[in-house]
């Protein structure tokens, strides 16, 4: 049996509500860690200061800095306007640091030519 054929605008929310569980989902899959492991050293350890002395928490902490990197991940890959956007704006750092590393260099040439040799 077939599916029926959903609006445009139903189609845009619900890949909106998709994209908000998938930032959701991503945020608790980075930060729980931490969270739980934060809780279960607090109970063993209530008057102890050494944690910054181990190192799970090091590799916690990084887990819940990754949401970070996610978190665009996610928009690009399901945002085609996003997507267009994110060319648009590197194409135009490409060719603006193009023009900066040519200029860069004409002035070099510049310069080693009206200096006398050694």
């Amino acid at each position: 049996m077939r599916k029926p054929k959903l609006s445009a605008q139903l189609q845009r929310i619900r890949a909106a509500c998709v994209t908000t569980l998938m930032i959701v989902g991503a945020y608790f899959a980075c930060v729980m860690p931490y969270t739980i492991a934060f809780i279960v050293w607090n109970k063993r350890h209530k008057n102890s200061q050494d944690l910054m002395f181990e190192s799970w928490p090091l590799y916690c902490l990084i887990i819940t800095f990754c949401n970070s990197l996610l978190n665009p991940i996610i928009y690009l890959s399901r945002s085609g306007r996003m997507r267009k956007e994110v060319k648009a704006v590197m194409r135009q750092t490409s060719s603006i640091l193009t023009n900066m590393s040519s200029k860069k260099s004409k002035e070099g040439e510049a310069i080693h030519s009206i200096s006398p040799p050694l």
